[in-house]
């Protein structure tokens, strides 16, 4: 503050002041940006952890994520997707993915069980999306992995 009060004084003119209140404008642009950047950050990594909390539930939805935050769901897909690459529900599918990948490698719990578990509402979703995120089927996969 100090600093800009003797750049204050220095002004002569409006000449002189053009340029001076165009750089503290843009520090304040900048600024600003920053804690909205900031923020978003925030907002991901709160969204992140609150899937990771939630993964299981299998009416976990994205409606669901925003409202807790207290921001609207396109806005949370969008920040999501700027910070992270991927969307909102695709982090959901692959942080269950990794569960149930987990958990056919070093359980005896039975597939079905283990897509429940992971937030799967049927069988059938379980195996299309598990096959999607790793090119096999969980029976495959725990085969392999066993």
């Amino acid at each position: 503050m100090a600093e800009a009060q003797k750049e204050l004084q220095k002004i002569r003119s409006k000449d002189d002041l053009y340029p001076f209140m165009s750089a503290k404008t843009d520090e304040i642009m900048k600024h600003l940006s920053d804690l909205l950047n900031n923020r978003q950050l925030i907002l991901v990594t709160q969204a992140r952890n609150y899937i990771k909390m939630n993964y299981s539930n299998c009416d976990l939805s994205i409606h669901e994520v925003s409202e807790s935050l207290g921001i609207s769901d396109p806005y949370l897909s969008s920040i999501f997707t700027e910070y992270t690459g991927e969307s909102p529900l695709t982090f959901l599918n692959s942080y269950r993915i990794e569960i149930a990948k987990q958990l056919l490698a070093e359980s005896k719990m039975i597939i079905k069980d283990i897509g429940f578990n992971t937030g799967f509402n049927t069988v059938q979703n379980f195996n299309r999306v598990f096959k999607r995120y790793t090119g096999m089927t969980p029976g495959e996969y725990r085969k392999m992995n066993q």
